[in-house]
């Protein structure tokens, strides 16, 4: 693990860093509800029903040697595998609030790709 004056992201107890696994983007979507109804005689209207969790989608590259990076992001699994909401901060010491992990995707070639997905914890 690094310090937190390394980590340049950080979800629950895992730390995304130069030493570790850094991340290249983090993208966050939120998504709102408008639901058909059709009208009789008439065209449809839409209604707003609510809006989604947001979601989270942090992406980057690792070229650790060996299997290092492949080590990391299975640490990165076990953490989501106890299936509790962990926080997320940043570098700047800002709290983006409680995330649960949805998806981890890998591909492992010379380098290691891989993207977190992650839903907030309302």
């Amino acid at each position: 693990m690094t310090t937190s004056t390394e980590a340049m992201l950080a979800l629950g107890e895992f730390r995304f860093s130069l030493k570790t696994i850094p991340f290249d983007q983090i993208k966050e979507v939120s998504s709102y509800r408008w639901e058909e109804q059709r009208l009789f005689g008439k065209g449809s209207q839409l209604q707003y029903t609510g809006y989604d969790a947001p979601q989270v989608t942090i992406s980057g590259v690792s070229f650790l040697q060996g299997n290092k990076s492949l080590e990391l992001i299975q640490k990165l699994k076990e953490e989501a595998k106890k299936g509790k909401p962990m926080l997320l901060v940043d570098s700047y010491g800002k709290v983006h609030g409680k995330w649960v992990l949805t998806e981890i995707e890998v591909t492992a070639q010379r380098r290691t790709l891989y993207i977190v997905v992650g839903n907030r914890h309302i």
